[in-house]
């Protein structure tokens, strides 16, 4: 019986995934297995532990999946750019350096921005509790050995480092599920302190903000005091409270991998997302 836990399971994330194909595969194999419909996308490669990336889409997956494919099909003298798919970039390094091949599945899923994006959310923390590590690439972690270009226009290619950077994954957070709770998936909160008069100490961590017991939002900065002053003048706040949860010497994707567990975390136990999270933004 399958668990919703196994990251190469059909019905992995309570989805339905297609079967795997090689993402270098011809466009007559992508048009039998691939949708052209919204929905996620995972990547494997063969003698990896876990996926390498997890993604997802508001438009179609079939043109979405086969612009990755192009960027990362390039040869070693000519690498893809940040766009039209931020992913091309790391891939290609890994491929030409480490020898890495890519599989592909997707399911399809005609879902709202916000709940796919928290979707995408929780499919990560389900790796994260599975493996004990993120996905190769997800959150900002690129190639040791190899920095990010920029989009086209802008015209700065990646390149090689002379020293590789090390990208470690924390620990996935588990715990109370209860997110108005002091030690909410088994982090140390602050107190809960009113958003329009209180500001933290400036340094990294992750936050929430709450109304009443309703949780408005989580985010991460690498300087809190600086974030929540922009909250600050945010209507959808008002009269909210804030609790943070520092990360002393974080790193940025270390941030962005805690973000993931508590907005996945909390999709996991209600099905839903908080209430502004991956909202637009009010003007």
């Amino acid at each position: 019986m399958e668990s919703a836990h196994d990251t190469y399971a059909s019905g992995w994330g309570e989805l339905r995934w297609s079967d795997w194909i090689s993402l270098g595969a011809p466009l007559s194999v992508f048009r039998e297995h691939v949708s052209s419909g919204p929905g996620f996308y995972r990547l494997r490669s063969p003698g990896q532990p876990g996926l390498i990336y997890v993604g997802q889409t508001g438009r179609e997956l079939r043109s979405r999946t086969r612009s990755l494919a192009s960027g990362v099909d390039r040869d070693r003298e000519n690498p893809p750019w940040n766009d039209p798919h931020t992913a091309a970039p790391i891939l290609w390094a890994y491929r030409h350096e480490d020898g890495l091949d890519y599989e592909l599945s997707v399911a399809a899923a005609e879902l709202d921005t916000a709940t796919r994006q928290c979707r995408e959310d929780h499919l990560l923390y389900l790796h994260r509790l599975r493996h004990g590590h993120s996905t190769l690439i997800n959150h900002g972690r690129l190639h040791p050995l190899w920095t990010r270009p920029t989009n086209k226009r802008d015209g700065r290619a990646t390149e090689r480092r002379e020293a590789p950077v090390v990208y470690s994954s924390i620990g996935v957070t588990i715990g109370n599920p209860d997110h108005t709770a002091s030690d909410w998936l088994s982090l140390e909160w602050s107190s809960m302190q009113p958003i329009a008069s209180w500001l933290p100490d400036d340094v990294p961590g992750v936050y929430r903000i709450l109304g009443g017991s309703e949780l408005l939002y989580c985010g991460q900065s690498a300087s809190m005091r600086t974030r929540i002053r922009t909250h600050q003048r945010n209507p959808r706040f008002a009269g909210a409270a804030i609790s943070v949860h520092e990360m002393l010497s974080a790193k940025s994707h270390h941030l962005k991998e805690r973000e993931t567990d508590l907005i996945g975390a909390f999709f996991g136990s209600t099905g839903g997302c908080p209430t502004w999270q991956y909202r637009p933004k009010v003007v």
